[in-house]
Formats: structure tokens, C-alpha cells, sequence
């Protein structure tokens, strides 16, 4: 597919439909010189930035020598001509499509400039390790990566919330909690509920003798048969 611009377009491809054939003669005659010679270029794009000149932008995946084709073209058109080999980002961006999300790619729809993407990006955000699926059209990772890569970078250089015991200074060790004493215990009789009877198992004052809390049974003597008088 070979794209067309014509002088005084304010999009980056004409879309009018009187100029869509603008160039069409023109990229017809690249296409067949180019099979001519046997060239591994792909057209893309022809510009006619001034009267007596045109720029064919092409792709290609190696060094091209096309001196015999810019002289053919300078004697079909009667025209400067220049060749402008581009990158598979620019092509892409030339040729358009859709991404992954549906929409169009965004070097078509918006973007101008290109950023420099690796897959630290890809890492820093902890997307998944297989790169195959942030590769777009072009071949090169997706220029989405760097979008939230900024906002990653300030997340990450925040202050981070204070854990439980540790200040700005250090940590804090924990204190040690007060040990609170025993309460009394509670004895029960068999067939008789806790509340009935209790005993103070606390030490009493040892000037003080200690508290019986049952009477003694009384002690029972043994009487003895009284002698016979004699």
C-alpha cells in the first residue's frame, strides 16, 4: 500500500478525494522501475514538498543502491528526486493499523516523536517477562510502555509508609508489657457451686497468727468406770 501526499495537507497523509491520485502515476512508475532492478525496497510514500522536486520514502531491511532508479525517475518526471529510507517505527507510522487494544496505532493517530523503549519499561511496571506480547506492528516493543513509566518512577521514589515500631530515626524496639498478678482462685466443694464457698489462697501477714476458718471439734474424753469400794 503506498501512501500519497499532496503539498498543503495539514494531515500527515491526504485523504481528500480529489487527491488521492495525486501521485499515482508517479508511484507507478517507482513501483515498475523498482521490479525493474530488482531493488528489495518497499514504496511508501511520495511527497512533493516544491514544484521540481520529489521525495520517495521507502522501507528496507538492508542498504539499497538505487542510482539507476533515481536517474530514471529524473528523466521520467523531469524532476529533482530524492530517496529517504525510513526505520519500521516511520513505516509503520506511514502505513497505520490497529493495536492489540482496538484502537489505532498512536504513532498514526498522534504521535510525533518517538522515545527510545527497552524492556526495563516492561519490567518496572512488573508486567509479565514475554515480550512478544507488547510487540506492535513494526516489530519493535509498543510505544505504550513509556506512557506510565513516568508515574511508575514517582510511585516508586515516594516515601513509603512508616511499619509498626520504626520512626524516621530507626526502628523502636517494642516495650515489654507490665506482667499483671494472678487473680485468686476459686475452690469448690464436690455438689457445691464456686460462689458458695471461697478461699484466699494470699499469704496472711506473718505477724499475725493465722485464721481458722472451721472450729475445732470439740475433744471428747473417754470416761473411765469408777472403783468399787471395798
Amino acid at each position: 500500500m503506498t501512501t500519497m501526499k499532496c503539498p498543503g495537507c495539514p494531515s500527515s497523509t491526504c485523504h481528500c478525494p480529489s487527491e488521492e491520485s495525486l501521485f499515482e502515476e508517479e508511484a507507478d512508475l517507482a513501483k515498475k522501475l523498482i521490479a525493474k532492478y530488482e531493488l528489495p525496497m518497499k514504496l511508501l510514500e511520495i511527497e512533493k514538498p516544491k514544484d521540481n522536486e520529489y521525495t520517495f520514502h521507502f522501507s528496507s531491511e538492508t542498504r539499497v543502491d538505487f542510482r539507476l532508479l533515481v536517474r530514471d525517475l529524473q528523466s521520467k518526471l523531469h524532476s529533482k528526486v530524492i530517496m529517504h529510507q525510513v526505520g519500521p517505527r516511520d513505516e509503520a507510522k506511514m502505513v497505520g493499523g490497529y493495536g492489540p487494544c482496538g484502537y489505532e496505532v498512536c504513532c498514526r493517530a498522534w504521535l510525533e516523536d518517538f522515545e527510545s523503549i527497552t524492556a526495563d519499561m516492561a519490567k518496572a511496571q512488573e508486567l509479565p517477562t514475554n515480550l512478544a506480547k507488547y510487540t506492535g506492528m513494526c516489530g519493535k516493543l509498543m510505544c505504550c510502555l513509556a506512557y506510565e513509566i513516568d508515574q511508575k518512577e514517582k510511585d516508586r521514589r515516594k516515601p513509603q509508609p512508616l511499619k509498626e515500631n520504626e520512626t524516621k530515626l530507626g526502628q523502636v524496639a517494642p516495650e515489654k508489657a507490665e506482667e499483671k498478678p494472678a487473680a485468686p482462685k476459686e475452690i469448690s466443694h464436690p455438689g457445691e457451686s464456686p460462689q458458695e464457698e471461697k478461699v484466699d489462697l494470699k499469704l496472711a501477714d506473718s505477724n499475725k497468727p493465722l485464721e481458722k476458718s472451721h472450729p475445732k471439734p470439740p475433744r471428747i474424753l473417754r470416761q473411765l468406770p469408777k472403783k468399787k469400794k471395798r
